[in-house]
């Protein structure tokens, strides 16, 4: 029996948390209720389509397999093969549970190629062409180099990172700058009672943290438990001790200047 295919399908990519997110970003200036996650996300998302067998919508039990690739045709597949057997297709629809790990989706494109066979014998039929996933429209706000923009209120923060274990925010081998603000009407950066690290850069091939053009204080640290700022073994020094005392600012080991200003107006 020749099989052809017609797929109608909805992506729905399980992401609650970045809808909850944007619906508080979305709501403007006042009091929110602090918004958190009942549960972990996982990584799995529901794919619904409509499948046609010899012109006509299919009706009974087929194997599926999916594989998600890079490109829309050849191209490198991303994570494994996810088999789905004996899926009832009623009327032409069906819908299934897929799951390719923690690394399948990291803002480029995703075609999904899709086999099917009826029953659970024969050889799998690949239809073509592959199907591209699309995001969920609330999605969009955690693609790479997405922007947060919105007037909320004066003491209001625009994305609020709240750990209690570990680290709030964690930049490692940045190729450029980190942590970069330009023109902020503010303070660049406020850090309150950090009982850990505030922020933590490890391995900027350029500058840690650089301030561009502040209207206000580039860096604020209030009441912090330990040192306001640590630098540690800058560049090669023959040694590094560190201070029992809570300082401001301590350097503890700099082959060069531990402080420099080169010029300040």
């Amino acid at each position: 029996m020749k099989k052809q295919r017609l797929f109608s399908s909805t992506l729905a990519l399980g992401l609650l948390l970045a809808l909850a997110v944007s619906i508080a970003l979305a709501q403007g200036p006042g009091p929110r209720e602090e918004l958190a996650p009942q549960d972990t996300v996982g990584t799995a998302f529901t794919y619904q389509g409509r499948l046609t067998d010899g012109g006509s919508p299919a009706n009974g039990h087929y194997d599926f397999k999916f594989q998600l690739y890079d490109a829309a045709s050849d191209g490198n597949p991303v994570g494994s093969t996810v088999a789905q057997e004996d899926v009832a297709v009623s009327e032409g629809l069906f819908t299934v549970q897929l799951d390719f790990g923690t690394d399948a989706f990291t803002g480029e494109a995703r075609w999904l190629e899709i086999g099917v066979r009826p029953g659970s014998g024969g050889t799998y039929t690949i239809l073509s062409p592959r199907q591209p996933l699309t995001p969920a429209p609330y999605a969009l706000g955690l693609r790479p180099g997405a922007i947060i923009a919105g007037d909320l209120g004066v003491n209001e923060a625009a994305l609020t990172l709240d750990h209690a274990v570990g680290g709030g925010l964690r930049v490692k081998s940045a190729g450029g700058t980190a942590v970069y603000v330009d023109s902020a009407g503010g303070d660049g950066m406020y850090v309150e009672s950090a009982g850990g690290h505030a922020v933590y850069v490890d391995s900027a091939d350029n500058n840690g943290l650089e301030m561009d053009t502040i209207g206000n204080d580039g860096v604020v640290i209030g009441s912090a438990g330990d040192d306001g700022v640590v630098i540690g073994s800058v560049g090669s020094p023959s040694t590094a001790s560190y201070s029992t005392d809570k300082n401001g600012l301590e350097v503890a080991g700099a082959e060069g200047y531990g402080l420099y200003v080169g010029r300040a107006d």
